[in-house]
């Protein structure tokens, strides 16, 4: 019962933290215009070469793997908490961002950026999607909706991540307006969510 309880209200927290999912989307795409036209398309292109693959071609678990394994194996030490991590940050994610930001403060990247910001989507975009089906087929079926939330928090914060690093490669300082953006975004998003649930109930 008890179990039954807690997936119950896990089901619940993950509908509930999708308003701040679809906020982190608006905002974002709305940032990527302060970028070059080069990372834009190449993030994009990056996102959408692993769909096609994902789709068409294979599946690519084996490389999720490997990298959920590495983190889990850092971060022990901090147990139970390792799964935490190795759910929620990539080794892809966090090499390419420290190399192209290491390259791009010391030696210059700029014949190189486009490339960078394509294996930085397509990476982004492979965490997202296999640790989403990975959590999903894992879960019994009255508790997969619960992966949503791992799924958005994971989302967010590799956002997050990457707007970060690439601030600080642009040098452009926006973080910060991304930042309260998005939780300006966030708290319009759950005012209209909210106020239909309540139009919804009441009608």
């Amino acid at each position: 019962m008890g179990t039954v309880l807690l997936t119950i209200i896990k089901t619940i927290f993950s509908v509930f933290f999708l308003p701040f999912v679809v906020a982190c989307v608006l905002v974002f795409k709305a940032h990527l215009a302060t970028y070059p036209p080069a990372y834009q398309l190449f993030f994009f292109w990056g996102i959408i070469s692993f769909i096609l693959i994902f789709l068409f071609f294979m599946s690519l678990d084996k490389i999720f793997e490997f990298s959920h394994k590495i983190i889990q194996a850092i971060f022990k030490f901090t147990a139970p908490f390792d799964i935490f991590f190795a759910n929620i940050l990539s080794l892809y994610l966090l090499v390419l961002l420290g190399v192209f930001y290491f390259f791009s403060t010391y030696k210059g990247t700029a014949n190189y950026n486009h490339i960078f910001m394509f294996l930085i989507g397509f990476f982004f975009a492979l965490h997202i999607v296999s640790l989403s089906q990975g959590l999903k087929d894992s879960l019994k079926i009255f508790a997969r909706f619960s992966y949503l939330f791992w799924a958005g928090l994971a989302f967010i914060l590799n956002i997050l991540l990457i707007v970060f690093v690439l601030d600080k490669i642009l040098g452009q300082n926006l973080f910060p307006k991304f930042f309260s953006s998005l939780m300006a975004t966030t708290g319009h998003a759950y005012h209209f969510f909210f106020k239909k649930i309540f139009f919804l109930k009441f009608k």
